[in-house]
């Protein structure tokens, strides 16, 4: 009796060991086959920067599905959120950014900015590409509400693709201009494979437009009007995007039509890029 007993546990404990050994062997095969998936790379990149209003509409009402169709619509490869609630009172505790990722199939990242009823609000990336490094990077200046910048490294053949989201407060804007320059420069990003975007809540005409537009390249012929801000007649840019040197600039437009006009205060700017 013993002796079945004993001969019981050895077959049990090899059985299990058998078990756990091909799990391990699944998930190494797995995981080995997952990272030689071939990534499908656009030749050319589209992106798109949007301050959504919280995902409210100019009534008040909850218009994240309008934001996910306009998305659907123009297909952007990268799109650059700003005004983005996570767990908010009045947005209904959802988790923005999560659900845009999860409805839209794009990886995400998101930004807290600030502290907001019981979450925050915050900037948003999502993007079709692999994301290598993702950094929420607060501002050190005192004034206004707590405030920072969304950076992400992007893998893009090979290249290091560093894209930067922002939104500043309009009353401290200057203030938080000089913010976000240094740390931008801080990064030194040498091979001028990188995009700025974001509500800067500034006119272009404002000197610090002028002088980013001559340390980067603007998407908009800068003696042309480009209004985005606010509906429904807009008479200010407030919405930019700028590149680095060696991304150039193939077309860009701002979205002004029946469906914009119904989601935001703002309205989205799309560019369509490729590095160099």
């Amino acid at each position: 009796m013993a002796n079945k007993i004993k001969i019981l546990k050895i077959t049990f404990f090899i059985a299990v060991s058998i078990s756990i050994l091909l799990v391990g062997v699944y998930f190494i095969l797995k995981k080995d086959t997952e990272s030689k998936k071939v990534i499908d790379y656009p030749e050319k990149i589209k992106i798109m920067q949007f301050d959504i209003n919280h995902g409210l509409n100019p009534n008040k009402e909850l218009n994240l599905k309008q934001v996910e169709e306009l998305i659907n619509k123009e297909k952007p490869h990268i799109v650059c959120l700003n005004n983005v609630d996570n767990g908010t009172q009045q947005t209904g505790y959802i988790n923005q950014a999560k659900k845009l990722g999860q409805d839209l199939d794009m990886k995400y990242s998101y930004g807290k900015r600030y502290e907001k009823e019981s979450g925050s609000t915050g900037n948003v990336i999502l993007t079709t590409l692999p994301i290598k490094f993702a950094q929420n990077i607060f501002f050190k200046t005192g004034k206004g509400r707590q405030n920072s910048l969304l950076y992400i490294i992007q893998n893009y053949r090979g290249i290091e693709f560093h894209i930067f989201n922002l939104q500043f407060d309009e009353k401290y804007a200057r203030e938080q201009y000089r913010e976000a320059k240094r740390i931008i420069s801080e990064k030194d990003i040498k091979s001028g494979h990188l995009v700025i975007t974001g509500n800067f809540a500034m006119k272009k005409t404002s000197n610090e437009i002028e002088e980013f537009s001559n340390m980067y390249t603007n998407i908009f012929d800068t003696s042309e009007s480009h209004f985005t801000y606010s509906i429904p007649n807009p008479d200010k840019q407030y919405d930019y995007i700028f590149v680095g040197n060696n991304v150039k600039v193939l077309k860009s437009k701002v979205i002004n039509n029946e469906m914009t006009q119904r989601i935001s205060y703002h309205l989205p700017v799309v560019t369509t890029l490729k590095l160099k």
